[in-house]
């Protein structure tokens, strides 16, 4: 059920964000973990929202709108993550991309 799996996202997102502090990530890991954990929040209340208001088309789209926030910023934790570490990560730096686009 979506709920269950609500759970399990936030349960993961916490320990995300714990390990992030206990342990000597790069800074910017450290930042977009923290914002992941305040997205997760944020996704909660909307999505409580949607349930006691009968799913609004706004509300609708904002919870979904979240999620892809979520997932996007925490996909950015990890390449800070991995790059920090010196791993080779499957995507362009953002660097790459700011040159190529200016």
């Amino acid at each position: 059920e979506h709920r269950f799996l609500a759970y399990f996202i936030l349960i993961l997102v916490i320990v995300n964000f714990a390990v992030s502090i206990f342990q000597n990530y790069d800074r910017r890991a450290k930042f977009f973990s923290k914002m992941a954990l305040h997205i997760c929040g944020a996704q909660i209340i909307l999505g409580i929202l949607n349930v006691l208001l009968k799913i609004p088309t706004l509300l609708t789209a904002l919870h979904t709108g979240m999620g892809v926030a979520l997932l996007s910023v925490l996909y950015i934790a990890l390449y800070y993550r991995l790059s920090a570490r010196g791993d080779k990560f499957p995507a362009k730096s953002f660097q790459a991309i700011e040159t190529e686009l200016a």
